[in-house]
């Protein structure tokens, strides 16, 4: 066997650093939400939602690659449980109290009541939703009326929960076929929803709920990166903000910078 030249260990050591470095820095990451827009959307569209194109824009920076996946909230709250993707898009403290969250959100929800245009009910407090059959979809987390929805999610004269992909369109059927008296919803995504519905005309909004919602860009505690990937889109969202491209992003989907 011929002796190898002087530098083929250094060369070797050299290549392998170089891949080592490549692999850790342009790793895949697996990002989950479920379809909520503006926020998120569907990964085929080159409009997958506001909150998605900020983790893209500060990830793929860093050299990552990006691979969202769009699933019902239940399931991307139970793969991010379980470590099973690299963070959950659309997530509130309350959602994943555990979770490792940025120090500052990546959006903030409004959330909003919806009655039929025949009906003459508004959302004054807690205790007027007595009056209310009210559906909220399964393991969304509704600030001040949270407490309500707990101590009521078993009677279904008073709540009722709506899940899958399709939840809010099931919701909103619900409401004009009278099987519900009210719902809530980001006003957000309403005003999106309500773009392509039929019956548009016939749904109208009845009173806020007085505290809007954090979202983030949420970690695993059990991903060993969690800490490191929660300060970069921290730090990324501040960036953004200063530099004007968070802006450019939220005037693609005509949402203002909250």
């Amino acid at each position: 066997m011929k002796p190898r030249p002087l530098f083929f260990v250094p060369l070797v050591i050299l290549v392998v650093s170089f891949f080592m470095t490549w692999t850790l820095s342009a790793d895949e990451l697996t990002i989950v939400a479920d379809p909520y827009m503006p926020y998120t959307g569907d990964p085929a569209s080159d409009h997958p939602g506001f909150m998605i194109e900020i983790a893209k824009a500060i990830l793929e920076k860093a050299g990552h690659t990006i691979n969202y996946k769009q699933v019902a909230w239940d399931e991307a709250m139970s793969q991010a449980k379980n470590a099973d993707v690299t963070a959950i898009v659309g997530a509130s403290k309350d959602d994943l109290p555990d979770f490792i969250f940025p120090e500052i959100e990546q959006a903030s929800a409004q959330g909003v009541f919806y009655v039929s245009t025949a009906s003459s009910w508004k959302y004054t407090n807690v205790a007027s939703l007595e009056k209310v059959c009210l559906g909220i979809i399964n393991n969304y987390n509704y600030t001040d009326i949270q407490p309500y929805i707990k101590s009521n999610k078993s009677n279904s004269t008073k709540i009722r929960m709506f899940s899958d992909s399709n939840a809010l369109e099931k919701m909103v059927d619900a409401l004009i076929e009278g099987k519900i008296q009210a719902f809530v919803e980001d006003q957000n995504v309403m005003k999106e929803f309500l773009k392509t519905y039929p019956k548009a005309d016939k749904i109208m909004e009845a009173g806020k709920l007085r505290v809007p919602s954090k979202l983030y860009i949420a970690f695993s505690p059990k991903r060993a990166e969690a800490q490191e990937m929660s300060k970069l889109i921290s730090d990324g969202t501040k960036a953004m903000r200063a530099d004007g491209s968070l802006k450019k992003i939220l005037d693609r989907y005509n949402v203002q910078d909250w």
